[in-house]
């Protein structure tokens, strides 16, 4: 935007545009990959590497707005195997999952969103309390929560949130009251 000589913005237009050809490429022949290697996967196969790849393959769905996709290998990582290195990530990728689709539902009836983000929430500050996805699920799930007019329990899960969270900025009005 600030380049001001005409050709030389034309040549960072045309390298942006490769580049941005290329990440695209990069990213279907990840996904080629990612499936190519479940489907050689046995019951010998490395389970660290094979959760590693469920992990990339849920990101990746995710960023092609594959929603439902990324829901069920999310899921799956972080409640069957919630101590592999994906777990965590994937819990929060399946939460935002659920947000969007919760976001793009143009019906009034969003209980089959609210429901599953509150049982995604509910299940990370269950299974990691200590670690910051924790804290992050309490703050999606409180608004939930209270949207459901399970005020209770909003104010439980409110209290759950470390005071020297950063999160906590986010909820401070709701605390106050």
């Amino acid at each position: 935007k600030t380049e001001k000589d005409a050709m030389a913005k034309a040549e960072m237009q045309k390298s942006l545009d490769e580049a941005n050809e290329n990440i695209i490429k990069q990213q279907s022949d990840a996904f080629h990959y990612c499936n190519l290697a479940l489907k050689l996967a046995d019951a010998e196969s490395d389970l660290t590497t094979l959760n590693l790849i469920r992990y990339l393959l849920c990101f990746l769905h995710y960023q092609e707005k594959n929603y439902y996709d990324s829901i069920v290998i999310g899921d799956f990582l972080a409640r069957r195997y919630p101590d592999s290195q994906g777990a965590r990530p994937c819990a929060k990728i399946a939460m935002a999952s659920y947000l969007q689709l919760y976001a793009e539902n143009q019906t009034d009836d969003k209980s089959f969103e609210s429901q599953k983000i509150i049982e995604i929430c509910d299940y990370i500050t269950r299974q990691w309390p200590d670690q910051p996805e924790a804290a992050e699920a309490l703050n999606t799930l409180i608004p939930f929560m209270i949207r459901e007019k399970k005020l209770q329990e909003a104010q439980d899960y409110l209290a759950k949130i470390p005071a020297d969270s950063p999160q906590i900025m986010n909820t401070g009005s709701i605390r106050a009251e």
